[in-house]
């Protein structure tokens, strides 16, 4: 049986690893402004570990940064905050009014039917969000969905 903590539990990084993790971020937040940067990861070596020192040390310094995976890749990409802004990992609350309101936008603007990822991605909400405020937009009948599933798409009413 596990047993009960108040701290989280973090690897002790040696300050050398730390400093060699840091010149990284510098000089690929620098080379972001000219092309997306992306870490190659050697043979064995774990993703999510890499991604979690590369994420500690980006926000003790306050470095505002994204690291994704793309499928299939041995790499990781890394994303830079225009603005080189302070790294705040709070969720941004839309109200559901805003994002009823972007959804309908973006369909109001589009030349047809849409799937939910280009809506999603279109309104920028996220996909929590969508799914209960679509079924908000589609009881109220503002809102039709054509299809089911993957090949859903929607239009206004």
């Amino acid at each position: 049986m596990g047993k009960l903590r108040l701290e989280p539990k973090i690897k002790a990084m040696d300050r050398e690893h730390y400093n060699m993790l840091l010149e990284t971020l510098k000089e690929a937040r620098s080379a972001t402004r000219h092309a997306r940067v992306f870490w190659d990861l050697e043979e064995g070596e774990n993703a999510s570990a890499v991604r979690r020192d590369f994420m500690h040390v980006a926000q003790k310094e306050k470095i505002a940064l994204t690291i994704r995976r793309p499928r299939g890749a041995s790499a990781l990409e890394l994303r830079f905050d225009d603005k080189g802004a302070v790294v705040d990992n709070t969720p941004k609350r839309i109200p559901a009014e805003e994002s009823r309101n972007r959804i309908l936008k973006v369909l109001e603007e589009s030349n047809g039917p849409m799937r939910k990822a280009d809506i999603v991605s279109a309104s920028e909400i996220s996909s929590s969000t969508w799914n209960a405020r679509i079924k908000e937009l589609m009881a109220e009948g503002r809102v039709k969905r054509k299809g089911r599933q993957r090949e859903a798409t929607y239009t206004l009413a």
